[in-house]
């Protein structure tokens, strides 16, 4: 390594000593100017590649200019631009510049998307965490020499151990054991740096107005909103903002952001949108606290008053959760305040029960109207007045400054109020506002099109359609469930459902058990044992709070160690998740157990069933393609899974 370095002309003492330091450690390759010397204004002394990503390197005793870290950052993604490995293409957006500097030197103030480092640091700066697989940063850096005047100095063949790797999902002697130990230790590396070329080119897309990204589950969306993000934050100076109706799910996302572009994120919001409003609110003296379940007594006071079980609504449909819907999406959810707009509107997502008969609608309203007046009486605020409350709040004193880009993600379980508040705190300029979803996946009632909240996303829709997370015995099943064979693309347009996905991943396994309800405890935990899949890849995914409360205890008191998904943020604990599907929403597992109890299709058929059942349909979708290599289904005596004619087992 000494004779390596040495052999460069002209290396001062100080870069001599900083390169062997990084040479140090294993998987590092350097790559030197050639020559080092007189190297002009705008480029690089150096580049390292390794397990932290790839950096450029500006040695300096003083801070340079925003302009000219702008042009190293710049010249050096030139040089990474359309870089292949296999059939994915390197993120060049994703190399940061990095200030090497003599120890104890004070640059003052330095735009913080650049690190910095002396001797002492270079590990913490450079290593600390994994970015890059080593064959991977192997390649990237032959390639970048063979393209670049930049050469290597040396391939470091021994060093300081790197992390290891993450236990495999089954026994060794399992015949597919390998490929299910890669599969859990590679994905969230390979797309820190590395996107197929169809996601590359919409990371580096520019939108003059909002966008949207729509596709199946599995094919990348997020990994694309994540890119983006990290993108225009790198090109600005503003505050940024992920949220989500999901309220656990901005947290989850941070995670990983935070190794893709730890120089920014701490100008990233990641918080759900009830949080965010209540936070806001907060912040301009005007509180408001939700209390669902004082606002759920009130409706059960409206619901008696209205006649309640022996009413003329409940001889439309006795149950009152199809109501509580109704309130809450296709009513407030909309903001709604007048009759004639809720006689005149187009319910989607609720044709089963289509309310035609014009005695019907106002009995519904009256419903309302009782729960308002008993709510404000009681001043109890729901989550609608929440979002409400804020929307006002923004309307009269816009936020100053708005977000230089806000990304809403799993954006069909957003209410229409939900969108508009979201167009108020974004900033009207290119790149600002991002629509990420996918109507099949949609687990609340209701439905809506962008336009309806204002946003034109005409030539500015995107779809993703190649399923990179589930393995084939997955995808398969998954592909059986008759979550709706059409489902609007966000705008009234025709989506893409999972059906019509691509896979790419091989293998897989899914496993059916069948039995009574006084059986499937010990069935799941004997599963999950059985499996012999680190905890902390596995998840139990409900239908209910309820059942995730039972299925919790269970785990427990078999020694399972558990977390609840609502707690989960993205970060690993050896800790099996036990959570519902809401909750689950956006994530993935290597491996899920999704218990179905009765419940699932009530046997009574009301006027509301085919709601009710398309959107268990689409909620077993969800539970099921969180599962990326093994799949196990309990089926309790009374339950059915939500499938085609065709099975799909």
């Amino acid at each position: 390594m000494y004779d390596a370095l040495n052999a460069l002309p002209g290396l001062p003492p100080g870069y001599r000593s900083v390169f062997a330091g990084m040479l140090m450690e294993r998987g590092a390759y350097l790559l030197v100017r050639d020559p080092i010397v007189d190297v002009p204004t705008g480029r690089a002394h150096a580049l390292l590649v390794g397990r932290g990503g790839v950096f450029a390197l500006i040695f300096t005793t003083t801070a340079p200019t925003s302009q000219t870290i702008d042009a190293v950052r710049a010249r050096t993604q030139r040089l990474f631009d359309k870089l292949t490995v296999g059939s994915n293409v390197f993120v060049a957006s994703t190399v940061r510049v990095a200030l090497v500097v003599p120890v104890g030197t004070d640059l003052g103030h330095v735009d913080n998307r650049v690190v910095v480092a002396d001797e002492r640091t270079l590990r913490r700066a450079f290593f600390a965490g994994r970015v890059l697989e080593q064959r991977d940063a192997e390649h990237v850096s032959k390639a970048v020499a063979d393209r670049s005047e930049y050469r290597p100095v040396h391939i470091a063949a021994t060093g300081t151990d790197a992390e290891p790797e993450a236990e495999g999902l089954f026994e060794e002697n399992d015949a597919i054991a390998d490929q299910r130990e890669r599969a859990l230790s590679e994905p969230l590396l390979t797309w820190l740096s590395f996107l197929d070329p169809d996601q590359l080119s919409l990371v580096r897309r520019n939108y003059n107005g909002p966008a949207r990204i729509i596709g199946p589950a599995g094919t990348g969306k997020t990994v694309v909103a994540l890119h983006r993000l990290a993108r225009i934050a790198r090109e600005s100076t503003g505050k940024l903002l992920l949220t989500s109706f999901v309220r656990s799910l901005p947290a989850c996302h941070r995670t990983p952001f935070t190794r893709l572009a730890p120089e920014v994120v701490d100008r990233v919001e990641f918080i759900g949108l009830h949080a965010w409003a209540s936070q806001f609110l907060r912040l301009r003296g005007k509180p408001v606290r939700m209390e669902p379940v004082r606002a759920r007594t009130a409706l059960s006071l409206a619901w008696a008053h209205v006649g309640g079980e022996n009413g003329p609504l409940a001889d439309i449909e006795p149950n009152l959760e199809y109501w509580a819907d109704e309130i809450d999406r296709l009513i407030k959810g909309r903001g709604i305040t007048d009759y004639n707009d809720y006689a005149a509107l187009v319910r989607t997502g609720r044709e089963g029960l289509a309310l035609r008969r014009e005695d019907q609608r106002p009995l519904v309203w009256k419903l309302f109207e009782e729960y308002e007046r008993i709510r404000c009486e009681r001043e109890v605020f729901d989550a609608n007045d929440l979002i409400a409350a804020a929307l006002a709040e923004l309307r009269q004193r816009p936020l100053d400054p708005p977000y230089s880009m806000v990304v809403v993600d799993e954006v069909q379980d957003v209410t229409l109020m939900g969108l508009r508040l979201v167009g108020e705190i974004a900033a009207n300029t290119p790149n600002s506002l991002l629509f990420v979803g996918d109507g099949q996946q949609q687990v609340y009632p209701g439905g809506w099109r962008l336009s309806h909240a204002g946003f034109d996303v005409r030539n500015r829709s995107e779809l993703l359609s190649v399923n990179y997370r589930n393995r084939a015995a997955i995808l398969a099943y998954a592909k059986g469930i008759d979550a709706r064979n059409t489902v609007d693309d966000l705008d009234g347009g025709t989506g893409v459902t999972l059906r019509d996905a691509r896979g790419v991943l091989d293998g897989g396994h899914v496993d059916q058990w069948e039995g009574p309800d006084n059986q499937i405890d010990a069935a799941l935990t004997t599963a999950i044992r059985a499996l012999g899949a680190p905890n902390g890849h596995v998840a139990v995914i409900t239908r209910t709070n309820t059942e995730a409360n039972r299925f919790r205890w269970v785990l427990k008191a078999a020694g399972i160690p558990i977390q609840l998904l609502e707690d989960y943020n993205g970060s690993y604990i050896d800790a099996v998740k036990v959570g519902t599907v809401q909750r689950a929403k956006g994530l993935e597992f290597p491996a899920v157990f999704r218990p179905v109890l009765p419940g699932e299709r009530p046997r009574r058929r009301t006027a509301s069933q085919q709601d009710t059942d398309e959107l268990a349909a689409r909620r077993q979708l969800v539970a099921v393609t969180r599962a990326r290599d093994y799949l196990w289904l309990g089926i309790v005596d009374g339950a059915l899974p939500v499938l085609t004619d065709s099975g799909g087992r």
